[in-house]
């Protein structure tokens, strides 16, 4: 009886691999809807497609058998709204900053420090999310430059 038992272990095995990764695959689509009601109006609207996009790619793979494909979009569609979330709150913080700046330096920031820094934040909107920790760093670097003057 062991013997039998034991030949069916990789089996099953595989079958509560598949079971975990689609129970996984379930949550990541509910977190990602989640995340698009949230990121709505605050990502481009290509973003938004290839979030979407991704997210409809996994729910047509979970009607398939192939759970290599469900793990892999799971994968990327995870990828996609941590990527976008982190893009709001880096967007948010640097309004913040910008904010900061305004009210601690007041008229000491030329008109032209303060277009620089509109346009960083605005090309902060609009670069990938892949990307923005360098134009985030770029802000933090004027910032930084301009209170030192201070």
């Amino acid at each position: 009886m062991i013997i039998e038992a034991t030949k069916f272990n990789d089996l099953d095995e595989k079958r509560k691999e598949n079971i975990e990764i689609r129970c996984r695959a379930k949550n990541v689509i509910y977190e990602a809807k989640k995340v698009i009601e949230e990121v709505t109006g605050k990502i481009t609207g290509k973003e938004k497609w290839a979030l979407k996009e991704t997210l409809d790619r996994l729910e047509g793979a979970l009607n398939g058998s192939n759970a290599k494909t469900v793990k892999d979009y799971v994968e990327m569609l995870v990828e996609h709204t941590n990527g976008m979330t982190m893009k709001v709150k880096r967007v948010s913080q640097a309004r913040t900053l910008a904010s900061a700046v305004e009210k601690g330096l007041g008229d000491k920031a030329s008109s032209e420090e303060r277009r620089e820094i509109a346009e960083t934040i605005k090309r902060l909107e609009e670069t990938p999310y892949r990307h923005t920790e360098k134009e985030m760093n770029k802000l933090k670097e004027m910032i930084t430059l301009l209170e030192a003057r201070q």
